[in-house]
């Protein structure tokens, strides 16, 4: 009777099989470009849903994608945050240096009552600031990644 592997054995391998697929530079720069342009939009909590959906869609390593998504962090979020609704908001015509942090909780309030216009403006910022950071984070990550490959190229 033949013997099954463990469940350590199947977890292990599917991780290996996670971790190492797809991992020339071109893909690991689409990667880190979708798990980014994904991090920048307004939608906590369900980045790593569709990270994991692009990244089977696309054909992307699903472990860089999800790692990409972290630009949107406790210390990253408020900042993107700020900028989508500016960017947002010049590009719906409005003036972008009205966007002020807001010092009291009623002011904050106050902001997300305005609802869909501000809603509006993040979305169509966050548009915008995602796609300049994936392809300024792609680009890196593949830049890094061909630098990897020949130096590893030259020491062998």
């Amino acid at each position: 009777m033949e013997q099954r592997p463990s469940v350590y054995a199947r977890a292990r391998a599917r991780l290996d099989a996670v971790l190492g697929a797809n991992l020339s530079p071109v893909a690991i720069g689409g990667a880190v470009a979708a798990g980014v342009y994904i991090g920048c939009m307004p939608i906590l909590g369900f980045h790593w849903l569709l990270c994991l959906g692009a990244a089977r869609l696309f054909r992307l390593n699903q472990a860089l994608t999800l790692l990409a998504s972290g630009i949107c962090n406790p210390l990253t979020y408020p900042v993107m945050l700020f900028a989508e609704i500016a960017v947002g908001r010049w590009l719906l015509g409005g003036d972008a240096g009205s966007v002020t942090v807001p010092a009291t909780r009623a002011e904050l309030f106050a902001l997300f009552r305005g609802g869909g216009t501000l809603l509006a403006e993040c979305l169509l910022g966050s548009v915008l600031v995602g796609g300049a950071l994936a392809a300024v984070f792609g680009g890196a990550a593949v830049v890094l990644a061909r630098a990897a490959a020949l130096r590893r190229a030259a020491s062998s």
